[in-house]
């Protein structure tokens, strides 16, 4: 790859901690709109971490008295901070940022304590809400519905919520319940304003999901535009690093939720991708932002000047989409060639570990889009090298992800609050498909067995069931099925765990 001094005459800018060049100066709105973007680089148990947040007034008025509220994982204590901030209970914060003219950014750092009582691998959230954030343009063909997901751990239950929060009717809008990374359910909606639906489930340790789309024609809505909520950890454990393979927030300027796993030693100089994506091919669907994370660190033996990191985007990246995020230290940007984006640190003084390893670390991070119609199939690689001053690059490891639909599987569950009738599978293990008949010998009604409400290859007659092989199963497992009830909408007729063993 060469020297940075090989280098050096490809990468000029501006300084700052980000800055938008003139492809992206166009102001959101015609009046003030605070934006945000929160970087979390690493959550060591038991340790003090230092969390960023930038912000912008991407609105075309001035930002009079602006400000941003923060809310922290239960698990998160705050130390300290570089901003003056209000304490309003319940681990959420109020970080004043004062009369912002249009266009104007600034940062503030806080200090936070990973609790030693959370478990190893656990994830922990951070929500950044800058204000003000009223959009005060008319939006054509926007109802004015906008869909909210929420969720809450209550004791034995896991309740959702989707509500509409927005002045008009909404459009028939679907949504899917995921386990860990099984879809369970799926289903459609209508919402009157302030109307919501409540969907409960168990409390059995694992991590559940819930996404809805979003009302067509929303200011903020792009491909694949979802809102959605999460929950780890009630009723325990059972499962861990489920949430960053989806991903944990809407794309809205004055909103940024970062979520990431606690960890104790980690590799100094690396890059990540968000969210992670499903399964080993880390899969994610057509149209999903890519959000960066690059950690570098000095571990010479003399103090680094200057650092700058090279990425060359993939062919699959769409490179005017580029918006540069937080950073550890102020720096330029440029872009140049087919995608080469180029990060510098300019006078960053960053000292070697052996004198202060604490202050030797740094970050930068970006968002970017994906070309529209990519191929199913297509692989994003992305990797970067980082440059001390004028020695060889460190290159960090590659990441990937695949454009797909997640394959999932699954008959549509809805909770009860009776007991659950009995059925017979037939045979187990399956190696093919099971057929599923009512103990009683009656049959199903039709809108037990709806098959549009099949999530996996399934056949319907009213006598039984037939449950195909799930797509993409390839050894010995077991899924969870439910049937719904006839009579209610919401109950539960039985439910129960298929044996496949192909």
């Amino acid at each position: 790859m060469g020297s940075l001094q090989q280098r050096a005459n490809h990468y000029t800018g501006h300084f700052g901690y980000y800055r938008y060049p003139r492809l992206f100066a166009r102001a959101l709105a015609d009046c003030p709109l605070l934006s945000v973007d929160l970087a979390i680089p690493l959550l060591r148990r038991c340790f003090s971490n230092t969390i960023y947040v930038n912000y912008c007034n991407q609105g075309s008025e001035t930002a009079d008295s602006a400000w941003v509220d923060v809310a922290l994982d239960p698990y998160l204590t705050l130390i300290g901070s570089t901003n003056t901030y209000l304490d309003l209970g319940n681990n959420n914060y109020r970080f004043p940022v004062g009369n912002l003219n249009p266009g104007q950014c600034g940062s503030f750092t806080l200090t936070v304590h990973v609790e030693c009582t959370a478990v190893p691998g656990q994830t922990h959230c951070i929500t950044a809400h800058g204000f003000p954030d009223t959009l005060c343009t008319t939006v054509p063909d926007w109802s004015g519905a906008e869909i909210q997901a929420s969720v809450s751990c209550q004791d034995t239950l896991v309740q959702f919520e989707l509500r509409n929060v927005g002045p008009a009717p909404s459009q028939l809008l679907d949504y899917i319940i995921i386990e860990d990374d099984v879809v369970l359910l799926n289903g459609s909606e209508q919402y009157d304003p302030n109307e919501a639906i409540n969907l409960n489930f168990p409390a059995n340790g694992h991590t559940w999901r819930i996404e809805t789309e979003q009302e067509p024609g929303h200011p903020f809505a792009t491909t694949n535009q979802i809102n959605m909520a999460f929950e780890e950890g009630c009723g325990g454990y059972a499962s861990l690093g489920f949430i960053n393979q989806f991903p944990v927030d809407a794309f809205v300027p004055s909103w940024d939720r970062d979520c990431v796993q606690n960890i104790g030693s980690f590799d100094p100089n690396d890059k990540q991708g968000f969210p992670t994506g499903f399964s080993s091919e880390h899969y994610i669907r057509p149209g999903q932002d890519l959000e960066y994370l690059i950690r570098f660190q000095n571990t010479g033996t003399d103090t680094a000047f200057t650092v700058v990191i090279c990425d060359t985007l993939s062919p699959w990246l769409d490179p005017a989409t580029v918006r540069p995020g937080a950073a550890s230290h102020p720096y330029s940007w440029t872009l140049s060639g087919q995608g080469t984006l180029a990060f510098t640190f300019s006078n960053i003084l960053l000292p070697d570990s052996n004198v202060n390893e604490a202050a030797s670390h740094g970050f930068v991070s970006f968002r970017i889009e994906q070309h529209p119609n990519l191929p199913l199939g297509a692989v994003v690689y992305n990797e970067a090298d980082i440059y001390f001053d004028f020695n060889e690059a460190v290159r960090t490891n590659q990441t990937w992800h695949t454009i797909g639909e997640k394959p999932t599987s699954g008959i549509k569950p809805v909770h009860a609050q009776k007991p659950p009738s009995e059925v017979r599978i037939h045979p187990q293990p399956a190696t093919t498909f099971v057929e599923i008949r009512r103990a009683d010998g009656a049959a199903f009604s039709k809108p037990a067995i709806d098959p549009n409400r099949c999530l996996g290859p399934c056949g319907v007659q009213l006598e039984f069931i037939r449950y195909y092989l799930p797509f993409g199963a390839g050894k010995s497992q077991s899924r969870i099925v439910f049937l719904p009830d006839s009579q209610t909408r919401w109950g539960l007729f039985t439910s129960g765990k298929i044996l496949f063993n192909p």
